[in-house]
């Protein structure tokens, strides 16, 4: 059974007894808090047929408790026969993964039997608070996070003259941004990086409102639980550049940019009109005519006093009633569609005009929303036509 990489005993422990890939990386493997470092040049070798694969590639491992991780270094360069004979590229960017506790390193195809690789250029992040044992890289030729043999040479981590950190943290991951209308704010949130010394994330907001630019920095520190963060100091028509870095006790990451536009639905675009004319029959006067205090009741209460002029359930209660009041000549309510209302609607229609296309048009089983969603979209384009 594999074990995870652990110290100097647990190895002598679970030493192979059959051949098995070898890892070697030269020793003296001795880093400092707070530093980041080249480590000795890494050998790998296969002892047996196909163990090494293309399909798995190089595995490196170092120890997932250890306050030690995988510098992202940009380039490798990589020597022996494997690269000599046309088994593995010379020069590669690694790929870093598992939190930079891993690092996967691409081959071109399967080696054989004692063909090697010696590795240069990958480095170490080192922290502080070490726990007190020897630690092995592990080399994980089956692909599924744990090492199947180690290093011969321990790197360990010692703690010397204080200075200071001079490594900003990884940036933060998956981050996002949902706005949102009816109070309006946008919400985002992000997965924080792996470093041991991380304090939590600045946000730099730039929020061009009228054409006047303001810059707003928040401060979120609370480096346990806060991965979202809920701005309300925004309002409809707001252009909003994020800038969302992780900070250290020295200093921020490289930030991660996001931009959004306070429109309804995020849509900028009108679509432009159909091509053909809309048609009423009589059929659809009966139809009007049956569900028009129906309409009313639901306009007074989807566009009831307080709810935003803007509001998507209030704009499409309201062009069902001026529609029907229209084509019925109806005159017992006081309301029609403002430049506004046709602003807003013809910006809202894209989605609904998409997922029309993608739902009901040349499909097999249209989806059983197409005659609703047909009958909005031509009482949307009544209006905008026009």
């Amino acid at each position: 059974m594999k074990k995870p990489l652990i110290g100097l005993i647990a190895l002598i422990i679970i030493a192979p007894t059959v051949q098995a890939a070898t890892i070697y990386s030269m020793g003296g493997n001795i880093f400092h808090y707070n530093e980041v470092n080249f480590i000795q040049p890494i050998t790998i070798t296969a002892e047996k047929e196909d163990e090494i694969t293309a399909k798995n590639g190089i595995r490196i491992l170092i120890d997932p408790v250890q306050p030690i991780l995988w510098d992202a270094v940009e380039k490798i360069e990589l020597t022996g026969s494997a690269a000599s004979q046309g088994y593995i590229n010379e020069n590669i960017k690694p790929v870093f993964s598992a939190n930079y506790k891993e690092v996967f390193i691409p081959i071109l195809k399967n080696w054989t039997v004692n063909l090697r690789s010696t590795i240069y250029g990958l480095k170490f992040r080192a922290y502080q608070d070490p726990v007190p044992f020897n630690y092995y890289l592990g080399l994980d030729f089956t692909g599924d996070g744990i090492a199947d043999v180690y290093d011969s040479y321990a790197y360990t981590i010692e703690e010397t003259t204080p200075w200071a950190d001079l490594t900003p943290p990884y940036k933060p991951t998956d981050v996002k941004a949902v706005v949102s209308l009816n109070p309006a704010k946008v919400v985002l949130s992000w997965v924080r990086p792996p470093d041991y010394d991380y304090e939590g994330i600045r946000v730099i907001k730039t929020l061009v409102r009228n054409g006047r630019t303001e810059i707003d920095q928040q401060m979120i520190l609370n480096k346990y639980k806060e991965n979202d963060y809920e701005d309300t100091k925004v309002q409809e028509g707001d252009e909003i550049k994020y800038e969302i870095a992780a900070n250290d006790v020295m200093g921020a990451s490289e930030p991660v940019v996001i931009t959004v536009k306070l429109i309804q639905d995020i849509i900028q675009e009108p679509t432009p009109p159909p091509a053909e004319p809309v048609v009423v029959d009589d059929a659809e006067l009966t139809q009007l005519s049956s569900l028009y205090n129906y309409y009313k009741t639901r306009f007074g209460i989807k566009c009831r006093e307080g709810v935003s002029a803007g509001d998507s359930a209030c704009l499409w209660s309201k062009i069902d009633v001026v529609y029907a009041q229209i084509l019925l000549g109806n005159s017992d309510l006081n309301i029609s569609l403002t430049a506004r209302d046709l602003e807003l609607m013809a910006l809202r229609i894209v989605w609904p005009e998409k997922r029309y296309q993608t739902n009901c048009i040349n499909v097999q089983t249209p989806d059983k929303t197409c005659p609703a969603l047909e009958k909005s979209l031509k009482r949307a384009h009544y209006f905008i036509d026009k």
